[in-house]
């Protein structure tokens, strides 16, 4: 499970658990950009952004599937130390990622 508290229940758990259902939880990650290397080299499975799967070096060694309900967009995040904040070079690399990711 892709938690960055990690804690807490997913949309996957809210779906087994209105479904009768629930799921056992091998592994809590921090963020999405290693679950497709963690799910390659094991018998895991993961709920995955699809974009997170198609940009893996891993995307061949992964079988994917359309999950069975609706899955609700999400915003994600970039975080900075607060020292770097007004750097010029953290500053243009945040405005140009902002600017591409706004592409998307």
């Amino acid at each position: 499970m892709v938690s960055p508290e990690g804690e807490g229940v997913g949309l996957v758990d809210h779906v087994l658990s209105k479904a009768g259902l629930s799921r056992e939880i091998a592994l809590r990650i921090p963020h999405f950009l290693v679950a497709p290397a963690l799910v390659a080299s094991s018998d895991m499975v993961a709920t995955l952004p699809r974009r997170v799967v198609a940009g893996s070096a891993m995307n061949d060694r992964l079988k994917t599937f359309e999950p069975p309900f609706e899955a609700r967009k999400f915003t994600m995040v970039a975080a900075w130390h607060a020292r770097r904040l007004e750097e010029p070079a953290v500053r243009w690399f945040r405005d140009l990622v902002v600017e591409v990711a706004s592409t998307l």
